[in-house]
């Protein structure tokens, strides 16, 4: 996996898998492919039912064994935030997602196996191939109801909102009570849908959430610690990033400390006509940093565009406030809605004692919120509070418009015990 998200990040790591998501319009059931494999001399497959229906297919040997070659993962309900780019300019309504995956080291005949039976689905279920590779439309289906307006950019701002976390607590201490709380605020953040960076393929039905939190305790020992998932919409995209183990780096930042993440991208069309989105979002934003105990959350205004291949890419106005695995310091650039646990608290009040726009909440921790609706970067520049030098990070390298590349920092001088 680790491969997939550095080759469709940059290019420069070759995959030698094949592996494909069928968008359709109609339902297509494992059990036609079933037939088809058992047509094949040299492959044979087994069924398992689960929260998605599952196909593995092995390859037989010359010597009488076999190997595993290939999975696929039956349909899955396709978010509107799981969409990509390339697929809506191709298809109207796809309705259901499939995947198909081979093995690392694949070979031939199984590859061309892995994209016959890409193509029958995409036939029954009158939809399209994405080859993920390449971010590519491999194929049409005859049957494809082409989409009635021309795709467009999503060019339009976005919340993202984090919430950094002490690693000497574990996703399972604080994730329960976080997703009763969203229930109760507001259903529409909640996943719906978890898995790897850029394999988000498990359902999660009937608001059982055991083996999401069971992927994010997991995601500790995965090479990227990260769980990405969709939401119903206007979530884009929600992430949780574990903390690393400082063991496994060979240099280390001057001062850090390991940190869990916690991210929500939404999409804040659906709120600008909703009178109480302002003190919602600030109520959301609050209590979900004092049921995970973070000791610091931000909130702040991003915008995507879309590259040729369907994957997001930076726009000018896109910035973040989190950089690497590591806690650093507070950020030095301005955000719409701050929040300063138990442990920045003290070291912020005096700062924060004469702003207007700041709200103190005695022993829970205190809120900076500049302006009702979110503002950008430009527009928080000439606004924002001047924290204590000592606290912040030092910005070493500007971001350059439209670049995919972070502005780089150095380390806070002062970064207390989390």
């Amino acid at each position: 996996m680790i491969k997939k998200f550095l080759h469709a990040l940059t290019g420069s790591v070759e995959i030698n898998s094949r592996n494909f998501r069928v968008f359709v319009a109609e339902p297509v059931s494992l059990s036609s492919l079933e037939e088809s494999i058992e047509g094949e001399k040299c492959f044979s497959c087994t069924r398992e039912a689960g929260e998605r229906e599952k196909l593995t297919i092995q390859e037989k040997s010359l010597f009488g064994g076999c190997r595993p070659a290939l999975e696929v993962l039956g349909e899955m309900a396709l978010l509107q935030g799981a969409r990509n780019k390339a697929v809506a300019e191709k298809i109207q309504t796809p309705r259901f997602v499939l995947d198909l995956n081979t093995v690392e080291n694949s070979s031939e005949r199984t590859n061309k196996l892995a994209e016959l039976l890409a193509r029958q689905i995409a036939d029954k279920g009158k939809g399209v191939i994405l080859d993920w590779n390449s971010g590519q439309i491999l194929y049409t289906s005859p049957g494809v109801k082409p989409p009635t307006n021309p795709a467009v950019e999503n060019d339009k701002p976005q919340l993202q909102i984090e919430w950094s976390i002490s690693a000497k607590v574990r996703p399972k201490d604080f994730m329960p009570g976080v997703l009763t709380l969203w229930q109760s605020l507001e259903p529409r953040l909640l996943p719906l849908q978890f898995g790897s960076s850029g394999a988000v393929n498990c359902p999660i039905n009937d608001h059982n959430y055991e083996s999401f939190i069971n992927r994010l305790e997991e995601s500790a020992n995965e090479p990227l610690r990260s769980v990405e998932w969709h939401g119903d919409y206007p979530v884009q995209t929600g992430s949780f990033l574990h903390a690393a183990d400082a063991s496994g780096y060979k240099k280390l930042p001057d001062r850090y400390s390991p940190r869990h993440l916690l991210t929500l991208q939404i999409d804040m069309g659906p709120f600008e006509n909703e009178s109480d989105f302002s003190a919602k979002f600030e109520d959301f934003f609050r209590r979900t940093a004092i049921a995970s105990n973070a000791f610091f959350a931000s909130a702040i205004v991003i915008r995507f565009g879309v590259a040729p291949n369907g994957w997001p890419q930076y726009m000018v106005d896109d910035y973040s406030l989190s950089f690497g695995p590591w806690w650093e310091g507070l950020p030095s650039l301005p955000y719409w809605l701050g929040w300063y646990g138990s442990t920045y608290y003290p070291l912020v009040k005096e700062a924060l004692a004469s702003v207007p726009h700041a709200k103190e909440f005695p022993g829970q921790g205190m809120l900076l919120k500049l302006g009702d609706f979110p503002q950008n970067l430009d527009e928080l520049q000439d606004k924002f509070p001047q924290l204590p030098n000592e606290l912040l990070l030092l910005e070493t390298t500007v971001q350059s418009p439209g670049s995919m590349r972070s502005r780089t920092y150095d380390s806070a001088k002062q970064i207390p015990d989390l």
